[in-house]
């Protein structure tokens, strides 16, 4: 996204020199002239409006959820012909913490996936519910995040240009601060009636 925006501004900022030189040094006609003003304008505003856009990116910080436990590895994965960006979030003490973020290259209706192993395993309605919502606000509160929405039990659908780290860091959190009270839950479930 940043790479996007800032070959944009660039190449904003080539045509708007371009039109101020054609100005400043040839013999222009009237109607050369308004083509020249028109170029320097038009291109010189949309380099300061990706500039601007790339600074309010750089100055906002993600908001997490929650504290994240010190054994999590958020590390980017290989992506596959259909995948443009994948993410894992994973802890080595917690296997439930697990969580993976794909973004779709161009055409997808949402273009990023996250998945969370967590909520599969959860059959307290109660629970389920409150974990859904804690994981929804996570990822809603992700920076460049426009829109959330659940498409299975383990599967979050995301609009937007959020990083992908920060996306499952977010989530990785939100079910961290949920696991404390969902594992006695888990354990009865094992153990049976």
């Amino acid at each position: 996204m940043h790479k996007d925006l800032w070959k944009g501004a660039l190449g904003s900022l080539a045509f708007a020199l371009a039109g101020a030189l054609c100005l400043a040094f040839a013999d222009l006609s009237w109607p050369e002239a308004i083509i020249a003003w028109a170029t320097v304008l038009f291109f010189g505003g949309g380099f300061v409006v990706l500039v601007t856009r790339l600074w309010r990116q750089a100055s906002r910080q993600p908001t997490f959820h929650a504290r994240i436990p010190a054994d999590i590895r958020i590390e980017q994965l290989d992506p596959d012909d259909e995948i443009e960006e994948s993410w894992s979030h994973t802890s080595a003490a917690q296997p439930l913490l697990r969580v993976t973020a794909q973004k779709w290259k161009e055409g997808a209706r949402f273009r990023w996936q996250v998945y969370a192993y967590l909520p599969t395993l959860v059959h307290d309605p109660v629970w389920s519910e409150q974990l859904g919502l804690r994981l929804h606000e996570a990822l809603r509160k992700t920076c460049n995040v426009v829109e959330v929405g659940r498409d299975d039990v383990e599967v979050w659908v995301v609009d937007g240009e959020p990083e992908g780290r920060d996306l499952v860091a977010n989530a990785g959190a939100a079910l961290a601060s949920c696991i404390p009270a969902i594992l006695p839950t888990l354990q009865r479930g094992r153990q049976g009636p």
